[in-house]
Parts: structure tokens; sequence; C-alpha cells
């Protein structure tokens, strides 16, 4: 009996071993989609990050190279959070080459959809919802059509669009390393995955490296 329950832990292991090894990322040499408008897409880079699964990339990713902040000196030297950059700025635009299902368990069809911060609204709707309280938000690009930002409530209602609901398309972030110099996946546990990617953080009182985790695979625990 000790020997069959070793026996079906050692293949569970391996089954998540495996389901973590599934997702891959590879740079390729691609310009930010034409469908996003002229202002978003000068912020962003000619090259994107490819994201694959067994069937394929589903997910290219363009992320802009230096992210809008309000950190002070000290916090620069201390190292930055989510919560000195600038609330609603683009982070960057995706391209989902079939439906993809956020971390809300939401569908999101297939297209092109830029990404914008967001903090979670303190409102108590949230609670346990997620392990972090800032997101990504997807905008369909035809919703999109300027680099501003913009009052969070005017995101929220855009993003609405991705999902044809009333609650936004939403990807979770996670916070990074603000050392890492390369672009890799993350397997999170529970099943969650992240694409971790180094970026710049630029305030008035200077520049800061900064990291973050962007959610690719998998989905909040009360889904």
């Amino acid at each position: 009996m000790k020997s069959y329950a070793l026996t079906i832990a050692l293949v569970g292991l391996s089954s998540l071993s495996l389901a973590a090894e599934k997702y891959a990322v590879k740079r390729e040499a691609v310009d930010p989609p034409a469908e996003l408008a002229d202002g978003i897409r000068k912020l962003l880079p000619k090259e994107c990050e490819a994201v694959s699964d067994g069937a394929g990339a589903f997910a290219r990713f363009w992320f802009r190279a230096e992210l809008p902040g309000k950190a002070t000196a000290q916090q620069i030297k201390n190292g930055i959070t989510f919560q000195e950059v600038t609330e609603t700025c683009v982070l960057g635009a995706v391209k989902f080459e079939r439906a993809f299902i956020d971390f809300r368990k939401q569908e999101i069809a297939a297209g092109v959809y830029t990404l914008r911060l967001a903090y979670q609204p303190d409102n108590g709707d949230h609670k346990d919802s997620a392990p972090h309280t800032e997101f990504a938000l997807l905008v369909p690009a035809d919703k999109d059509t300027t680099a501003d930002e913009m009052e969070p409530k005017t995101l929220y209602k855009l993003s609405f669009s991705s999902t044809g609901g009333e609650h936004p398309g939403v990807l979770l972030l996670y916070p990074g390393d603000g050392k890492a110099k390369e672009v890799k996946i993350q397997d999170r546990g529970s099943h969650v995955w992240t694409l971790n990617v180094p970026r710049t953080v630029l305030s008035p009182d200077g520049k800061a490296d900064f990291g973050f985790g962007l959610t690719i695979a998998g989905w909040s625990k009360l889904r």
C-alpha cells in the first residue's frame, strides 16, 4: 500500500514538474501592432517577448523600456515598489493569438490590447482574491487612443470592453527583482506562472531599476 501511494505521489510530482516547464519565452524582432494608437506604439520597442505553451506561441508582449514614476530620492535609494509607478500608465501591449483566460478566469478574445497599471480598489469586494493588489488592466487597442494617464475609473470602464462584462480584464502583477537583467518565466505556485520583466522607472528625482512579474497563466484561487 505504501509503495502504491509513493508511486502515485511521484507521478503527481512529475506531472507538476512538466506543467511548470511547458511555458517558454523567446524574443522576436516584431514591430508593435498597427492596431495600437501612434502615441502608444512610439513608447514600445521593435521587438516582443513571445510566450508559448505546448500548442505554440499564444501571446506576444511589447514592454515600455522606461515607466513613469513619482519616487523620491530616498525611495530610489531604498528600492521602489509599484506604488511609486504612475497609476494607469502604459506598461506595454499584448497580442493574444488565441482566446486567453485572465487572472479572474474571464475569457479574453484573441486580439491586441494595451496593458495599463491599476491598483485594486480598497472597497472590501476583493478580500483575499489575490496575493498582491497591483494589476495590468487590458484595454482593446481601438479603445485606448492616447498614451496619457487617465482617471482610474475611466481605465476600469475602458477595460470592461476586454471582457464584455462589468469587470476589467486583469493580469495580476508580482513584485520582481530590480537587479534582474533577463526576461524569464517563473512558477509562482498554485498553478500560476509569470513573465518576469526588468525595466526602469523614471521619476523627477532620478532613475531606478525595477522588475515585475506579469501573470501569463493561472487564476485567482477564488475562481
